[in-house]
């Protein structure tokens, strides 16, 4: 087969893209590859806010769009940039084996988040991990960072920041966990869906490619994040709104955590747990258990407020 692979052109982005071709070299020997670099809204715009440019798809759509088009066979996102409602002609054709979901956060002394001093400023693009950084560490100066993971480590460096926290899967791909200052845990630190994976995307009329694709999936990863995007779209959660959602399989066994806080730094927390081959009814389970609590009127304040933050210090 002569395929040609979307991808963004980040450093992250060529790393996940080469290592899902070098998986379906494997799987489909002489398989030739070439790669496309597209730019996507969140790459031409290195300003905004990602809550503030427009929902959920900043990193995605124009990938997306060039599989629609013909121009590329596959594309290769991280997971948790892809919308829980894809184009209707495409589908995730694979997930393969996750990393580890967890949030890290990355010093400029190694401190530990506890051992930050009061006044210390922490980056980051998003406001779930904000709202955690919040609930956990009182005292802190929580400021945006945007860029890929070489800039934030340069703006950490010139001193702009004191710590800065970041998807431990991302440093691991590139080879630099040595940055890494401490592993945060996912308790306190709830990940968002599909945080470590990444999805591989094509046309669902593509037959043969469909196929070899899908030798690419793990199942236990699959079971995880479809588990984790369910609940997502039942509470109509998007990147305006601070949903951390986490499955973890063992022995069968699917554990499903979700938390959404409100605009003040409330949280609602719940859990579920059962079989990983009903995986769908728990998230459903959970969901419903959310609703019942709140969330989504959560939910809908942050989208009202287009993901601005009002919670105190």
């Amino acid at each position: 087969m002569r395929l040609k692979a979307g991808t963004r052109g980040s450093k992250l982005a060529l790393i996940q893209t080469d290592l899902v071709i070098g998986m379906l070299r494997n799987v489909a020997p002489g398989t030739s590859v070439e790669t496309n670099i597209i730019k996507t809204a969140g790459d031409r715009d290195q300003a905004t806010p990602i809550n503030e440019l427009g929902g959920d798809g900043a990193f995605e759509k124009e990938l997306d769009a060039a599989v629609l088009n013909g121009d590329v066979d596959f594309a290769v996102h991280s997971l948790k940039d892809v919308p829980t409602q894809l184009a209707e002609d495409l589908v995730i054709a694979a997930v393969p084996k996750r990393a580890h979901p967890n949030d890290v956060l990355v010093s400029r002394t190694s401190a530990w988040l506890e051992e930050l001093a009061d006044g210390a400023v922490v980056g980051t693009g998003s406001v779930l991990r904000e709202s955690e950084l919040r609930r956990s560490r009182r005292g802190l100066i929580i400021n945006p960072i945007r860029g890929n993971i070489d800039t934030r480590l340069s703006k950490l460096d010139s001193g702009e920041y004191d710590a800065i926290v970041l998807a431990e899967a991302a440093l691991a791909r590139m080879g630099l966990q040595h940055r890494i200052a401490q592993v945060l845990p996912i308790d306190a630190f709830v990940p968002a869906a599909g945080q470590g994976a990444m999805a591989v995307v094509c046309r669902a009329d593509n037959a043969e490619l469909l196929r070899e694709l899908g030798k690419l999936d793990d199942r236990q990863s699959r079971v995880e994040v479809s588990a984790e995007r369910t609940v997502m779209s039942l509470l109509g959660g998007d990147c305006r709104a601070p949903i951390g959602v986490i499955g973890r399989t063992s022995l069968g066994t699917l554990s499903l955590s979700c938390v959404v806080f409100s605009t003040t730094g409330a949280a609602i927390l719940r859990s579920v747990s059962g079989g990983s081959d009903a995986y769908e009814e728990l998230a459903r389970s959970l969901s419903r258990a959310m609703i019942s609590d709140g969330a989504v009127l959560f939910v809908r304040e942050w989208q009202q407020a287009k993901g601005q933050p009002q919670m105190v210090q």
